[in-house]
């Protein structure tokens, strides 16, 4: 009797045990489970949240694409000739028609160009209505490779290299252009900052290798740069 009563309590406590582990192992599971679909729902929000950035910065660029091909619209009706880039964020003038050769004062058909380009944005960037966000709006100066010729008689002697150039240029379009459009001056972005700045590149960012005399004329431009500001969310 004493034998089978020690048996039976051993069970006892064996059952109890298996019990334990049991409840132990579904309560493990239960929080496997809560933590699986939270981590799930995260997922999907985060996917979500991507494609709706996504979806963002390719209408942004459609935009945008469409604001550059009108402002080209109506430079090609004042018979400036001009290009979107390739990445399709600025609109390019070549510096032949605008300056001559090492000079940064416009010629005077490059005061007509730029009086043209000044209309343009004034139309267009004080009246955008589609929606499009931009950060800021560059006038950007390039030149080729070579070098400036400091042993000309006649050279200026604020332009002792490419950069001078390439900063004096953007800046005098830039100054003509709020002479002529003084609101332009004042046009913010989303954040309150100035939207239209300046920038001189001298060769660094060229279009074509400085290989070709062909090239590097095109090299030499004057770039109107459309940066798009971060979607809402990118960043925070």
């Amino acid at each position: 009797m004493r034998g089978r009563s020690r048996d039976t309590v051993s069970s006892q406590h064996e059952n109890e045990y298996l019990i334990s582990m049991g409840d132990l192992m579904a309560g493990m599971l239960f929080v496997f489970i809560i933590l699986l679909a939270a981590t799930m729902a995260r997922l999907e929000s985060e996917k979500q949240r991507t494609k709706e950035l996504n979806d963002s910065v390719t209408m942004q660029r459609e935009r945008r694409e469409e604001l550059l091909t009108t402002i080209i619209r109506d430079l090609e009706a004042d018979e400036v000739t001009a290009a979107i880039s390739a990445d399709r964020s600025a609109i390019e003038l070549g510096t032949e028609r605008l300056f001559g050769s090492l000079k940064w004062q416009p010629s005077t058909i490059g005061m007509s160009v730029i009086r043209s380009l000044g209309d343009a944005l004034a139309d267009h960037l004080e009246n955008e209505q589609s929606g499009l966000l931009l950060e800021a709006v560059l006038i950007e100066g390039h030149t080729d490779n070579l070098p400036i010729p400091l042993d000309d008689n006649n050279a200026d002697p604020r332009v002792q290299d490419n950069w001078d150039l390439s900063s004096l240029r953007s800046i005098e379009v830039y100054k003509l252009i709020v002479a002529a459009h003084p609101e332009l001056e004042q046009l913010r972005n989303e954040d309150g900052k100035l939207l239209i700045a300046t920038a001189g590149w001298a060769d660094r960012r060229p279009t074509v290798p400085n290989t070709t005399k062909d090239n590097r004329m095109r090299n030499r431009r004057i770039d109107i740069r459309f940066v798009l500001a971060a979607p809402k969310g990118v960043g925070d």
